[in-house]
C-alpha cells in the first residue's frame, strides 16, 4: 500500500491555535516529548530533544528507520481551511551522508488521504538549511494537515538521523467554529455489521488507535479471499464501511457466512456476517 509515494519518517500530532503552530522551534520538552506533539514510537526508533539547534536552544532530532512505508512528521488536529496555495518552511539538517531529503506536504479529509499532495527534495547536508514547499491543495477544507520527512538513497528509503527546526506553515487557517472535541480511539476494534444477516447491504464498523494501513475483506468459510472492501492508509479514528455483499468483479455472493477480517499493524481481527438472498 502506497500513500504519496514511499515515506519514511515520524508521525506527530499538533494543534493550531491563532494559525499558528503549537510549539514549532521545539523549545519546550516533556521528557522525550515536545510540548503540544505526540510521538508513535512504532514508526521510528526515537524522537529526542537536542542541542544542535539552529535556534533557542532545542531542535528535535528523529532517529528514522526504513522498516515502514509511510509515516507523517506531523498531523495538525482540529479542522482547517486552506488557500489555494499553502507554504511550508523548516530547518533541517541531515547527520547521514550521501543521502537526499525529501518532504511531503498532504490533506486529510474523513480520515482518508487527499490526492495531489505536494512534494520536492533536495540534498541532505549536515549542516542547517532551509527547506521550503509550495503545495496548491485539492481541498479547500481539511480535517487534518500531514507534513512527512523520508531520507532517500537511489530512489531506496534510507535510516538515519535528521535534526528538525523552526517550523512554518502559511495557508493553513482554524475554521472559526469547531466541532465538539472527539474522544480519542484508544483500542483496535471490529464493532461487526449491521443489519445482520443482510440481503442487500450492511454496514461494518471498526476502529483504529494509530495512524497506518488497514485493509478490510470479506472470506468465505473455506478461507477463500471474496472481495477487499477498503484497503488503504487510516488516521485514528472509527469508521464505517458499506458492503454490498458482491465481489471483487461486482458479483453478486449466494447465501451463506461470511468472515469479515480487519488487518491492521499486524493485527487480525474477524466477525461472522450472513447473507441473505
Amino acid at each position: 500500500m502506497k500513500f504519496f509515494g514511499t515515506i519514511v519518517g515520524l508521525l506527530l500530532f499538533t494543534c493550531l491555535a491563532y494559525g499558528q503552530l503549537i510549539n514549532p522551534d521545539f523549545e519546550e520538552w516533556d521528557g522525550n516529548d515536545p510540548v503540544g506533539w505526540t510521538t508513535y514510537n512504532i514508526l521510528v526508533e526515537a524522537v529526542e530533544p537536542s542541542d544542535n539547534a539552529y535556534s533557542g536552544n532545542f531542535a528535535a532530532r528523529l532517529m528514522i528507520t526504513e522498516d515502514f512505508e509511510v509515516s507523517p512528521l506531523m498531523q495538525t488536529t482540529g479542522a482547517v481551511e486552506l488557500d489555494d496555495a499553502v507554504t511550508l518552511s523548516v530547518n533541517f539538517a541531515a547527520l547521514t551522508e550521501g543521502v537526499e531529503l525529501s518532504v511531503t506536504l498532504g490533506a486529510f479529509v474523513n480520515g482518508q488521504p487527499v490526492d495531489g499532495a505536494g512534494e520536492s527534495t533536495m540534498e541532505a547536508n549536515p549542516q542547517y538549511q532551509l527547506f521550503s514547499l509550495e503545495w496548491a491543495p485539492m481541498v479547500d477544507r481539511a480535517d487534518s494537515i500531514l507534513v512527512m520527512i523520508s531520507l532517500q538513497s537511489d530512489e531506496e528509503p534510507m535510516a538515519g538521523t535528521v535534526l528538525v527546526d523552526n517550523v512554518v506553515m502559511q495557508g493553513v487557517n482554524p475554521l472559526a467554529v469547531q466541532s465538539e472535541p472527539v474522544e480519542p480511539v484508544l483500542e483496535w476494534r471490529l464493532d461487526g455489521a449491521f443489519p445482520n444477516p443482510f440481503n442487500s447491504t450492511t454496514t461494518i464498523s471498526f476502529s483504529i488507535p494509530e495512524f497506518g494501513p488497514v485493509e478490510l475483506a470479506a472470506y468465505n468459510l473455506l478461507g477463500q479471499r471474496v472481495v477487499t472492501i477498503t484497503d488503504g492508509i487510516h488516521a485514528p479514528g472509527s469508521y464505517r464501511q458499506v458492503w454490498n455483499g458482491t465481489d471483487d468483479r461486482g458479483a453478486v455472493l449466494p447465501t451463506g457466512v461470511y468472515l469479515v477480517q480487519l488487518t491492521a499493524s499486524g493485527r487480525i481481527i474477524q466477525t461472522r456476517v450472513v447473507l441473505l438472498k
